[in-house]
Parts: C-alpha cells; sequence; structure tokens
C-alpha cells in the first residue's frame, strides 16, 4: 500500500462518527510498559468511534504502544488498542488518540459495532 494509500485510509478513519463520553472513566492496561508503565489505571475517556478511542490521561504514550481496555459485551473482554498520537494538553495531562488493534483473547468473536455499543452503553469495567 501506498503513502498515499494510508494517509486516505487514515484520513476516513476520522470520519467516523465519534460520540462523546460525557468524562467516563474506563480501566487501561498498557501492554510492553513505555512511558505509560504496565499497572493498570482509570484513565478519561473523552469520546469514542467503532475503531477508535479518545482518553486524558496523566500519563503519554508513545505512537504505536498498544494497551487494552476493559468492556462489558457478552463476557468481560479485553479490548486491544494502539495509541496513534499523543498530545499534551495546557494543564498538563496528555491527549491520546488511539485505534482499535484487535483483543486480546484471539477467540473472542466480538465486532468494532459491539465494541462501540458497549461503550455507548457505558458497559465499562
Amino acid at each position: 500500500m501506498s503513502g498515499a494509500d494510508n494517509q486516505a485510509k487514515s484520513s476516513d478513519a476520522r470520519r467516523e462518527a465519534r460520540f462523546p463520553a460525557r468524562s467516563k472513566m474506563i480501566l487501561l492496561m498498557p501492554m510492553g510498559g513505555g512511558a505509560g508503565g504496565f499497572e493498570s489505571r482509570r484513565v478519561k475517556l473523552v469520546d469514542c468511534s467503532a475503531r477508535g478511542l479518545g482518553l486524558e490521561d496523566e500519563r503519554p504514550m508513545e505512537p504505536g504502544q498498544e494497551f487494552a481496555v476493559y468492556l462489558r459485551m457478552e463476557q468481560v473482554t479485553m479490548v486491544m488498542y494502539a495509541a496513534c498520537h499523543c498530545q499534551q494538553l495546557v494543564d498538563g495531562r496528555y491527549k491520546i488518540g488511539a485505534r482499535l488493534v484487535g483483543f486480546l483473547d484471539r477467540n473472542v468473536r466480538e465486532t468494532a459495532d459491539k465494541v462501540l455499543a458497549s461503550l455507548i452503553d457505558e458497559k465499562l469495567v
């Protein structure tokens, strides 16, 4: 895939409908350490789409850093995301944009639409 194709695909992903989260907190588990460390913590969910999350956290994340969030679907499921960008806010916190990568349990047969429905319905762990 060419760079132009990647840019067009990235641009299309940003056009997905985003839903505000009204300051919900979500449990995040960093994978692989990095600037965010290894421990699970609660972060502010700013908005969500079928294939992405907008978060605010006290700690930065490197682009590409993977993390899991816990959602209640048919069962509690660890949904994997990768940070796409991280920007420091005026108050010193960080705004993190992330894209859906998949599920920690490879046997889970969920879809991006089910993930979005769980986020909107506040089925947060």
